[in-house]
């Protein structure tokens, strides 16, 4: 039986394709909550040059989870309401949301399929990690975000084709029709 990734979408991946960029803020916001002695004003900083990322920021502080009370409208007061770990997680799935929204109205909802699953699962590891000290549960998160990066690879190179196999995890027939459209699940 000839695959449609026997022909055609084996070759030109693993000759082609190339992650999404993460959004450089983002990398350089992570990076500075990493380093010792960051500052609210640092980390400020480095938010303006991405206004839908200070509008998370300030979207998460004036949550009701975080308890304030009071309108928080300065960024800097944001982030430190929301301390480093929070702020971490904030900017990582703010960054990857970007990977999820591109394409046709159907491979968009395939991404947003795949972005709630990984999401769920990113919070889901980040929690067990909580349990098991000897796991870091900034690092399960992130794992949690990145485990389902292959999908994102065939919905670039086969949207259609991916579409349907996506379709088909709804009903628990994903690694027959992988197998089935794609020679491997």
């Amino acid at each position: 039986m000839t695959t449609v990734a026997s022909t055609t979408v084996i070759p030109r991946i693993a000759h082609a394709w190339q992650p999404k960029p993460f959004p450089v803020t983002v990398l350089r916001f992570v990076e500075a909550c990493n380093k010792d002695g960051c500052t609210a004003k640092e980390l400020g900083q480095i938010v303006t040059a991405d206004p839908s990322l200070a509008a998370s920021i300030l979207k998460m502080a004036n949550s009701s989870a975080m308890g304030c009370g009071q309108k928080i409208q300065s960024i800097d007061h944001a982030i430190i309401m929301i301390g480093m770990k929070g702020l971490k997680q904030l900017a990582l799935v703010h960054g990857s949301t970007k990977l999820f929204q591109e394409g046709s109205p159907q491979v968009r909802q395939a991404r947003l399929q795949v972005y709630n699953h990984t999401l769920q699962v990113a919070c889901w590891l980040r929690n067990l990690a909580k349990l098991v000290p000897e796991h870091n549960a900034e690092e399960m998160f992130l794992i949690g975000m990145l485990h389902d990066i292959g999908k994102l690879m065939y919905l670039d190179h086969v949207p259609a084709h991916y579409a349907k196999v996506l379709e088909a995890q709804l009903e628990n027939k994903l690694p027959t029709l992988e197998r089935h459209l794609f020679g491997l699940d």
